[in-house]
């Protein structure tokens, strides 16, 4: 059997996602100290692989997919990042303050800017142009 890019891209990132809940029902605090604390610790690191990760997930995304289709799954899967969120209102709003207060973005930010509003450009010229 021959998987298709998008298909061991989805492939993997369930065998993760399993792998993840099953280590979070059985040992939540390992989880924490075996991957969370060190992907956060590690952020220049972390945001290098992260980003490459999703430029790579993304060309093959887009080699299948309209950029209409990619932004559909987007919504869907911001909806549910919410619905966690949710369930921890009180962090995510002490969270959010802290963010809120500073006076200016950093560069990092800048770019995922700068990169939103060209993906927000292309689907409106996908959707009112072509």
């Amino acid at each position: 059997m021959t998987f298709t890019a998008l298909e061991v891209i989805a492939l993997i990132f369930a065998v993760i996602s399993l792998i993840k809940i099953i280590v979070i029902l059985v040992n939540k605090i390992g989880w924490y100290n075996n991957v969370v604390k060190p992907v956060y610790t590690n952020s220049v690191i972390s945001r290098m692989i992260i980003a490459l990760l999703a430029v790579v997930v993304f060309y093959y995304l887009a080699q299948e997919l309209s950029i209409i289709q990619i932004f559909s799954v987007v919504a869907f899967t911001g909806l549910l990042m919410a619905l966690s969120f949710l369930s921890f209102s009180k962090e995510v709003l002490s969270f959010a303050e802290n963010i809120y207060k500073k006076k200016s973005f950093n560069l990092g930010i800048w770019i995922q800017i700068i990169i939103w509003l060209a993906l927000i450009s292309w689907l409106f010229y996908e959707l009112f142009v072509v």
